[in-house]
């Protein structure tokens, strides 16, 4: 079927002579009725004394009145019978379809067509249908405009002449009394652009971040990835598993970069109608370095879907480092109720709130569980009730949300670090190179020995995570051509004497190899929780287990090349101990490597490796590799205090502390996980109307603003359905927002985060900033002001130049009837689409319409060789392709659907149809006046 319906109007009916139920009048009946109504005027006349010659005009002018409202009411279908309009149905003048037609309708449309045996019947219809409704011995004459169709005789020039007019509509001489009106709709298309997003909110991080992308129809066809970001370091963007891009940072506190990805090896892993994760994969191994001050990704794709409305569920990114998200949340609706859900690992302490109300605490003290947290409505609403909100709070409204750690320092009787001190006790630790002014002077330029540095530095870092009560536990291993050498051990303790003491003891060797290996694979079975852990064939541990929930870290220092192999344990490289420094080092690193995994592990050890290179000569490619393949550290020095430096801040790390520097936070000695399947679902009534009938879908992302102040302008659209400035505020706030259109008086508040509070440290950081839809104005120019802050009392005068609005709305795919056209006919038409929104045509489309008429023309005509004033078909589907065309392009011209403006979905060759039979409606010519004169 063809895109065009194309439906049969009413004619008007003019309201017809009172009759009885049943009853079909004849000719004889309306003349009686006539006669008696025309006696009325005439007794009325006689009773009065007037002259003759008036009396006769008035009574004259009735009879002509009364005979041409009669013609007007008169409908065919009471009349059916009479012999001329029997002759006119015979010979197919007239058919059922004129049954409801009155007498004047039939007269009009005979002398519209000037056929000149329409005209007689015009005429012999005038004769017996008139004649009758007059007094015998008038003379008459019936006209329609100046043309007359019947007189008894000429106008013999007698004064006393009456005559009655009557307007009539739908009739013009020389057109067709019918035409054609159409209306065009899609019942589908082929392909329309749309977006599925992932928010990254005010703050994400630190750490690696993933998100899912959870609502892309399943009938869609990805063409590109667009992903934009304020990230503080380089990354590595990943699609389920799959390596898409490496990602060069240049970073700015406000700006955003952005990356489109769209090779076919990244695209073809997305699932459509599935869920797809993404991963941001910082490469940076400074955790403070590792985050998001707000961005989005954005997948595009093609779809056959009339409408997309995504779900307010609320998805939270996931962070592998530290929990730590300022965000915000919106409900376009009243919302009836909210749960969540959480699912993280930590043994630090975390919360959640919504806007001001702390929803949920917890003081976790086990890193291997995976805590999944079950918030029910009444759950929130009670907490909501506690600091005086309700649901009608949350609704319509940017909320910011927060979930992440209490900063804190770990009161006493808490700590959480298993470690081990790992010192070198090869003969090259008495080597006198380590700079120390006139202290512990073992030369004449000031020089302190390595094994001397070493000690001190051990003992700091033994004092600052033994404090008294503090709970953390430390033992030491020495470590020359094997480890531990004799008695140059001390298993895990509380007692911070019986760790120095063990320190003190320990001494240089004249054994002038080092076993890296065997350090860290000594250090690893003692920190190892229990036998369970480690799999049949490998390493048992020995010594004192310490708490699978433990952080545990080793600090080995190494001042030369591993050059000595550890060949008790045959599950890491095949090696016998003399095996020559090349192979001792890949031994190292391989232990290193390997101790957090199978088979040395079963979840993850969660060991980290810190490591020390002392003096000039010390293995830096080796020490670093073994660092970083645990997620550790590797340091340098040859300076007693530095040294001494680095152990106390290894021990700050180790020991554990939560830190804010405005949002972003640093976690001292451990790494926390939030799942990306944690988040907020509501349920509410939409303030937006349900999608109507042939209504399509869209969203629009703006260009970006210049700094605070902005502008952007609504394509034309039916109506909005949700509207969100991005906001690039880094680690400060989103203060506040405002909107300015026609709609508001000035400049009116969208946001402001001190509704919710003044401490901001506690408060979400809105990413999308909810525009009430009240304040914009479609069509038209709509601003929008953005403040960022510190804090409450410090207000930055910069903003960044990425910030931007998306907007969504619908358009109506379908048009209303056309006005009358005298012509319909069937197109084959070639229409130009625009699949990605830059007004440039990617394709072509031939759309056949009314296939099913019999004057279809299968030729390809352009748009612009459409006749929209004289085809009904043309007209509705200019309109239609106009409605399809709503991304405005600068330098579009032509009609739309022209290759120099196409429409910006892709249409199939055939619109989708649901037609009525096509049929024929009245024109409303006119009006055309109609008169009956008479004279005596």
């Amino acid at each position: 079927m063809n895109s065009i319906n194309t439906r049969k109007g009413l004619e008007t009916k003019p309201a017809s002579i009172k009759k009885s139920r049943g009853l079909a009048f004849t000719l004889d009946a309306v003349l009686a009725i006539i006669i008696i109504v025309a006696l009325i005027p005439i007794f009325t006349l006689l009773s009065t004394k007037q002259d003759a010659s008036q009396v006769g005009a008035q009574y004259l002018h009735l009879e002509s009145e009364d005979t041409i409202d009669v013609l007007s009411k008169m409908q065919i279908k009471y009349i059916r019978n009479e012999p001329v309009i029997d002759d006119l149905f015979r010979r197919g003048v007239l058919d059922d379809s004129d049954l409801n037609s009155t007498v004047v309708d039939v007269l009009g449309g005979l002398w519209a067509s000037q056929n000149p045996n329409d005209l007689a019947d015009a005429a012999n219809l005038s004769d017996q249908l008139i004649s009758p409704l007059l007094p015998s011995g008038v003379k008459w004459s019936f006209k329609i405009e100046n043309d007359l169709i019947f007189n008894t005789s000429a106008v013999n020039g007698t004064p006393l002449i009456a005559s009655s007019k009557k307007s009539a509509s739908g009739f013009a001489k020389n057109q067709s009394s019918t035409g054609y009106v159409a209306r065009a709709f899609l019942e589908n298309i082929v392909g329309k652009e749309d977006s599925s997003y992932f928010f990254f909110g005010g703050f994400v991080g630190n750490g690696q971040i993933t998100g899912t992308i959870r609502d892309i129809p399943i009938n869609s066809t990805i063409a590109r990835i667009y992903l934009e970001l304020n990230a503080r370091s380089n990354f590595s963007f990943y699609l389920n598993g799959i390596m898409c891009q490496n990602m060069v940072v240049n970073f700015s506190s406000f700006g955003a970069e952005n990356w489109t990805i769209s090779n076919s090896s990244c695209l073809n892993n997305f699932v459509p109608g599935g869920i797809n994760n993404i991963s941001l994969n910082f490469t940076s191994v400074n955790l403070s370095q590792n985050y998001i001050g707000g961005g989005f990704l954005r997948a595009v794709y093609s779809t056959t879907d009339f409408v997309y409305e995504p779900s307010p569920k609320y998805y939270f990114p996931g962070t592998s480092g530290a929990i730590n998200v300022y965000d915000s949340i919106y409900v376009i609706g009243n919302i009836t109720n909210i749960s969540a859900y959480l699912h993280y690992k930590t043994a630090l302490q975390t919360f959640f709130t919504l806007g001001n109300a702390t929803i949920f605490e917890n003081n976790a003290n086990d890193s291997a569980i995976a805590y999944s947290v079950n918030l029910d409505d009444a759950f929130i609403l009670n907490a909501l009730q506690s600091n005086g909100l309700s649901l009608s709070d949350l609704s319509g409204t940017t909320v910011p949300i927060r979930l992440g750690h209490r900063e804190s320092n770990f009161s006493l009787g808490t700590g959480l670090a298993d470690a081990f001190v790992v010192t070198a006790q090869s003969a090259s630790m008495s080597s006198c190179d380590i700079l120390n002014g006139s202290l512990l002077s073992c030369g004449a330029n000031g020089n302190t020995t390595r094994f001397a540095a070493a000690l001190n530095s051990d003992s700091i870092l033994a004092s600052a995570l033994l404090a008294l009560g503090v709970g953390n536990r430390l033992g030491n291993i020495g470590y020359h051509n094997n480890a531990p050498h004799a008695a140059s051990y001390q298993d895990l303790t509380t007692s911070l004497a019986t760790v120095l003491t063990a320190i003190n003891n320990l001494n240089p060797t004249g054994n002038s190899k080092r076993c890296y290996a065997c350090a860290i694979d000594e250090a690893r079975r003692r920190l190892i929780p229990s036998s369970s852990s480690v799999p049949s064939g490998a390493l048992q541990p020995t010594g004192v287990g310490s708490n699978y929930t433990k952080i545990r870290s080793i600090v080995m220092m190494g001042d030369g090349n591993a050059d000595f192999c550890d060949n008790s344990d045959k599950l890491v490289g095949n090696y016998i101990q003399n095996c020559g420094t090349a192979n001792a080092k890949k031994q190292a690193i391989d232990q290193a490597c390997a101790m957090n995994q199978s088979p040395y592990s079963v979840g993850g050890n969660n060991i980290t490796i810190y490591t020390i290179g002392y003096g000039s000569d010390s293995d830096d490619a080796t020490l670093s590799s073994i660092a970083n393949c645990t997620g550790g550290k590797f340091y340098k020095s040859s300076n007693y205090s530095e040294l001494a430096d680095i152990y106390s801040q290894i021990a700050d790390i180790i020991s554990k502390s939560v830190t804010y520097i405005q949002q972003s936070v640093i976690v001292e000695g451990y790494e926390s996980e939030l799942y990306p399947d944690s988040y907020i679902a509501f349920g509410y009534i939409p303030s937006v109307p349900n999608p109507g009938y042939k209504e399509i879908s869209i969203n629009t992302l703006t260009d970006p603003f210049p700094g605070c102040l902005g502008n952007f302008s609504i394509n034309k659209i039916l109506y909005l359905t949700d509207a969100k400035l991005l906001s690039y505020s880094g680690d400060y706030w989103t203060y506040s927002v405002k909107a300015n259109s026609s709609n508001t008086n000035g400049f009116e508040s969208a946001f402001n985060l001190s509704n919710w509070g003044l401490s901001f440290i506690s408060l979400g950081d809105p990413y999308k900033v909810y525009l009430p839809l009240s304040m914009l104005k479609v069509n038209q120019t709509n601003y929008v002001l953005e403040t960022v802050a510190s804090n409450s009392s410090s207000t930055s005068a910069s903003c960044s130049n990425k910030n931007r609005v998306i907007y969504s709305g619908r358009l109506r795919a379908s048009t209303f009837y056309s006005s009358v056209f005298p012509n319909i006919q069937g197109r084959n038409v070639t229409v130009y689409y625009d699949s990605n929104g830059d007004g440039v045509w990617d394709g072509l489309t031939y759309v056949a319409m009314g296939t099913d008429l019999p004057n279809f023309d299968p030729n390809p005509v352009l748009v612009g060789d459409l006749n929209p004033s004289g085809n009904a078909i043309d007209y509705s589907f200019l309109e239609l392709l106009a409605q399809l065309n709503y991304i405005i392009n600068p330098g579009a011209s032509g009609l739309p659907g022209s290759s120099t403006n196409p429409i910006d979905l892709i249409i199939g060759n055939e619109i989708g149809v649901q037609s009525d039979l096509l049929s024929i409606v009245p024109i409303p010519w006119g009006p055309s006046e109609m008169s009956i004169s008479i004279w005596v």
